[in-house]
């Protein structure tokens, strides 16, 4: 019985935040009221299948979009036997979580269609650039990956109305949804190789990758 009363009061402010989270704008802090942790990546970060060469920071400029801010980039170079790979994450807050859209803000050359792919992971993107192989995606804090603003937007419904998130946001200092996102790109180039196979080894790579970035998903 008592379970029964807790329930009712419960149940009826998860509605209530299901209906007005339904307002794109409702309970949305202002940018100067939305504070983020500084975050910095590690130096290392160990790759099952590749050897750890070197890393350094991406002094990159932010998207091309207001609502788009970049917090911080890093850059991992691997190597096995004479197969380069190099990883590039940027922290991306306040934003949709389309990939294609950061790809056209960071890469002057002119992409291959892109093929979506899924597995245990989430939604991944690969496709070709000159001579390179790619693959990219958004880690979502909660969720799988996800490639598309939908399929961003589907992961922060489903798993961002926690009752853990409503007092943050009630107070106006977070939004109700988690809008961040480590986007992800893992490049091999196409030396001696065929497209399929360099995808395979970017598929193989992101398997062994995405378990600690989503793992090690920077804090609030």
């Amino acid at each position: 019985m008592n379970t029964a009363i807790w329930q009712v009061p419960f149940l009826a402010l998860t509605s209530a935040v299901v209906l007005w989270s339904g307002i794109d704008m409702v309970g949305r802090p202002s940018q100067a009221e939305t504070n983020y942790t500084p975050y910095t990546f590690a130096a290392r970060v160990p790759l099952t299948g590749w050897q750890d060469v070197a890393s350094e920071p991406l002094r990159s400029i932010p998207p091309l979009l207001a609502y788009d801010e970049l917090m911080v980039a890093h850059r991992y170079r691997y190597q096995n036997e004479d197969h380069p790979l190099s990883v590039e994450v940027r922290y991306l807050v306040d934003t949709e979580g389309d990939v294609d859209t950061y790809a056209r803000a960071f890469t002057p050359e002119r992409a291959s269609t892109a093929a979506e792919r899924r597995n245990t992971a989430g939604s991944y993107r690969l496709y070709t650039v000159g001579n390179q192989a790619v693959l990219s995606a958004c880690v979502n804090p909660r969720g799988g990956s996800t490639v598309s603003a939908e399929q961003f937007r589907t992961n922060r419904k489903a798993h961002d109305l926690q009752p853990t998130r409503l007092v943050p946001w009630l107070l106006n200092r977070e939004y109700l949804f988690d809008n961040r996102c480590l986007w992800t790109q893992m490049t091999v180039p196409l030396t001696n190789t065929t497209v399929e196979t360099a995808f395979r080894s970017l598929e193989n790579s992101w398997i062994a990758w995405y378990p600690q970035a989503n793992r090690n998903f920077p804090p609030h």
